[in-house]
Formats: C-alpha cells, structure tokens, sequence
C-alpha cells in the first residue's frame, strides 16, 4: 500500500486512516477462525499482565488516573468544583467550571464534548459528518 515516497510516519498515518473502524475480534479473528485447519490456527496464550481495553474516551481516567474529585486531564486543562470529567486539550486549553461528569476533547479542528454515559455513542459522529458531506472533520 506504500509507494515508497514522502515521510513513513505520514505514509503510515495516511494508511491508518483510510483502515475502517472495525474490532480486531470482527476484522480479524472471526475471519481467521472461518478458514479450514490448516490454513489458518488461532491459539489463546495465557498471560499475567495488566490489560486496559482504552478504545473508548471512558477508558482514559482509568489509563491517565483521576484527581481527587475524579478528574482525568491531560495537557492545559483545569477543573475547577468539577467532578468525573474526562478532558483532553490538545491545541487550546480546555476549562472545566462547575461541569460533571463531562467528556471535553479538544482534537485541533473540532472540539467534542459529551456526557460520560455517551462516551461509546462518538462513533456515531463519523457516520453523521459523513452525511453532512464534512469530511475534512474525519
């Protein structure tokens, strides 16, 4: 899928993006297991380490750990009597006053901004960007 030109860092990073957002287990794994032995094996290896599955913007006050009200920032963001919220500042600061419970994500061309309980369902917005037509968001 390489042509060989221009920074492998870009080239990747292009690549990756034209990939669909699909579960390695789906993508994969099922397509693996849906060919005849010998073809194709698939082994489960048991092993002794800590896993975070941190496909989702939830998973990230886990990954990042919270401050004593329960917030996980990163980069310039500030919460101030503001309680389980989420918040990534990637170009601009991100302030939370008096928010709770908030996922805040400041992804240079756009800024999403959820309830925690709907940190899955940003999945959705590709589909509906999409739709608009507004493909330099995705």
């Amino acid at each position: 899928m390489f042509d060989g030109s221009g920074d492998t860092a870009a080239r990747i990073a292009k690549a990756y993006a034209r990939l669909p957002a699909v579960p390695i287990d789906v993508s994969l794994l099922q397509n693996i297991t849906s060919v005849a032995a010998p073809s194709a094996r698939v082994a489960v290896v048991p092993a002794r380490f800590a896993w975070l599955d941190a496909g989702s913007w939830e998973a990230m006050a886990e990954l990042w750990g919270t401050d004593a009200r329960g917030n996980a920032l990163r980069g310039d963001a500030i919460a101030i009597d503001s309680s389980g919220c989420i918040a990534y500042a990637g170009e601009r600061m991100i302030v939370l006053v008096g928010a709770t419970d908030l996922v805040v994500v400041d992804a240079g061309d756009a800024v999403l901004v959820c309830p925690r309980t709907a940190a899955q369902d940003v999945r959705s917005v590709q589909a509906e960007l999409k739709r608009r037509r507004l493909d330099r968001f995705l």
